[in-house]
């Protein structure tokens, strides 16, 4: 009878846990670094700044250029990539989704002094190819018109 209480216990927390894990709302974004010629650049400064908080995060590429940041809140952000020898590049506009892994693909660094800045103002559609979920905002409208269609005959 102990053994079975402990069992069922046991068995509620470790539900618990996993229903809990699946209620998070941060998402990730990953990219890489490359010079000119498309070789990979390893300790490149990346930071990520909230345009709307004006928080900032930084990491560095690691060997194969490659950088992530885990855990970032959905919004609008800023990236800045910096390394000695290269111009700086800034990329603005970056939009995360609730649960979105955003890769941004490669960010390209070219050789020049380092009071140089390139700012890159326009992108191309950023494609999600981390996980095959899709993601939409509903306004308030679009709800209150689900809510009412569902529970009225007439309308």
């Amino acid at each position: 009878m102990q053994t079975l209480r402990l069992l069922r216990t046991l068995i509620f927390f470790v539900a618990a846990s996993v229903a809990a894990y699946g209620q998070t709302i941060t998402g990730a974004i990953t990219g890489s670094v490359v010079d000119s010629s498309g070789a990979a650049v390893g300790d490149a400064s990346v930071t990520l700044t909230s345009e709307t908080t004006s928080e900032a995060r930084s990491v560095k590429s690691n060997e194969n250029g490659d950088f992530i940041f885990n855990a970032v809140i959905p919004g609008r952000y800023g990236l800045r990539v910096e390394r000695e020898g290269f111009k700086t590049v800034d990329r603005p506009g970056l939009t995360l989704q609730a649960t979105q892994r955003l890769a941004i693909g490669n960010v390209s660094l070219t050789v020049g002094a380092v009071s140089e800045r390139i700012t890159v103002e326009a992108s191309g559609a950023i494609v999600q190819t981390a996980s095959s979920g899709n993601s939409a905002e509903l306004t308030g409208k679009q709800l209150n018109l689900l809510v009412t269609r569902g529970r009225d005959v007439i309308s």
